[in-house]
């Protein structure tokens, strides 16, 4: 009997964690405007690379 409590709270659990995970369809990835993702565009610009075989003078 433990057993089959067990079972069926680990089966409930797990369709309950699936459920969650599930994404919905009408969910767009990227709901930025145009200005806005060029806003953002610009404000995480890290610029280019860094070189860094540059002497560090020490």
């Amino acid at each position: 009997m433990k057993n089959m409590i067990r079972v069926v709270a680990l089966v409930a659990l797990m369709s309950a964690v699936l459920a969650g995970c599930g994404k919905s369809e009408d969910e767009a990835l990227n709901k930025r405007t145009p200005e806005q993702q060029q806003k953002a565009d610009k404000l995480y610009d890290m610029g280019g690379p860094t070189d860094r075989q540059k002497s560090k003078g020490y």
